[in-house]
C-alpha cells in the first residue's frame, strides 16, 4: 500500500490521491488501510517518508559510489562532474531535489510526521558527512605525503586532487575547496 502510495504521490498532489484508487492497485478494502494507517492522511504520511527514505538513500549511494569511483579515478570533482553532465541523472536529480524539499516542507509543517522525517533527515546527515570526512581523510594522507617527499611545502597552497588547503594537516580541521587545480 506504502509503495502503491508513494509511486502515485510522484506523480500526482497528495489532494488528488484517493484511496478507491489505491484499493483498486493493491487489492485490499478500504477498512484495511484505514486499520493499519487510521485516516488517508496516515497513509500519505507514511508514504512521504517512505519516499523521503528512498530519495535520501538514493542520494547517499550516488555520493558514495562517486567518492569510491574517484579514488581510483583520482578525482572527485571530476567523476562528480561527469555524473552530473548525464542528462537522465539530471532529470533523476531534478525530480529527487523536488521531492526531498517537498517532503521536508510537508514534514516540518505536520507534527505527527516530524519526529520520523527528523529521524531519517539525521540519518541522512550522518551518512553524508561520514562520505565527505572519508575523502577529506584520503586528501589529508596524499597531501601529507606530498609534503614529506617535498613536493609541496607546509607554507605552500598544496593541491590534492580537487581539495586544495593552505594550512599544514592537523592544526585545525583542513578546509575543502572545491576548486579543482
Amino acid at each position: 500500500m506504502i509503495e502503491a502510495t508513494s509511486r502515485r504521490l510522484w506523480e500526482e498532489d497528495e489532494s488528488e490521491l484517493r484511496i478507491t484508487d489505491i484499493c483498486q492497485e493493491t487489492n485490499p478494502s478500504t477498512s484495511v488501510i484505514y486499520g493499519n494507517f487510521r485516516s488517508r492522511q496516515g497513509l500519505i504520511n507514511a508514504s512521504l517518508l517512505h519516499i523521503f527514505a528512498l530519495v535520501t538513500d538514493e542520494v547517499i549511494e550516488n555520493l558514495a559510489a562517486t567518492a569510491s569511483h574517484s579514488r581510483s579515478a583520482g578525482s572527485f570533482l571530476d567523476t562528480l562532474f561527469n555524473l552530473l553532465a548525464d542528462a537522465d541523472y539530471q532529470t533523476r536529480l531534478n525530480r529527487q531535489r523536488q521531492m526531498f524539499f517537498r517532503v521536508s516542507a510537508t514534514a516540518l509543517s505536520r507534527p505527527r510526521i516530524r519526529p520520523g522525517f527528523l529521524e531519517l533527515y539525521d540519518r541522512y546527515i550522518k551518512r553524508a558527512d561520514a562520505i565527505y570526512e572519508e575523502l577529506l581523510e584520503g586528501a589529508s594522507r596524499v597531501q601529507s605525503s606530498r609534503r614529506a617527499s617535498g613536493r609541496c611545502s607546509s607554507r605552500a597552497r598544496c593541491s590534492v586532487g580537487p581539495f586544495t588547503t593552505s594550512r599544514p594537516i592537523g592544526t585545525t580541521k583542513t578546509t575543502v575547496c572545491a576548486v579543482p587545480t
